[in-house]
């Protein structure tokens, strides 16, 4: 008897240790993190990934260019908002960014709006109207809102805080 009880007993762990394998290993998708959202004529996007790649000056007569990339991505569809940045050497990056009329600049061409939806994309850019806020909280993370209106295309606004994932040439 005490031969099968430890048989019975060995067979209902494995059981239960198999099971707990089983479902520890589902097949749910990973959730993609929320890192802020932002609007395009009204309707709402989750930003899940942020970017930012620059420049940065080093003498006085060069200033510092970034951009930052806001993604969301849902199933095959991509979208993107790219504020291209620049401000003054020897200065921090923190600051109000106006398409015109200021030394920290929201660069009118080259920010944009970006829809991808497979392999066609649909790109807005040429700003009429534009305007960010940038505060640096740590070495990777930041808080940056955003309006812009593009000629040909729709008005964005929108918020980021988190991290980004950083690439920076001096």
């Amino acid at each position: 008897k005490f031969y099968s009880m430890k048989k019975i007993f060995f067979f209902s762990l494995l059981c239960i240790s198999f099971s707990m394998l089983l479902s520890s290993c589902s097949g749910d998708d990973e959730e993609l993190p929320n890192l802020g959202n932002f609007t395009v004529d009204g309707a709402t996007y989750q930003i899940n990934k942020g970017n930012l790649k620059g420049y940065k000056s080093t003498a006085a007569n060069q200033s510092n260019n970034y951009t930052f990339d806001f993604a969301s991505e849902q199933g095959n569809t991509v979208r993107t908002v790219r504020l291209s940045i620049s401000f003054p050497f020897n200065t921090m990056m923190n600051g109000e960014y106006k398409i015109t009329g200021s030394s920290r600049q929201l660069d009118p061409w080259l920010s944009q709006y970006t829809e991808t939806t497979g392999k066609h994309t649909d790109t807005y850019n040429n700003l009429i109207t534009g305007l960010c806020t940038v505060a640096r909280i740590g070495e990777n993370n930041f808080k940056v809102k955003f309006q812009m209106q593009t000629t040909s295309g729709p008005e964005i606004k929108g918020e980021f805080e988190g991290d980004v994932k950083i690439q920076e040439i001096e």
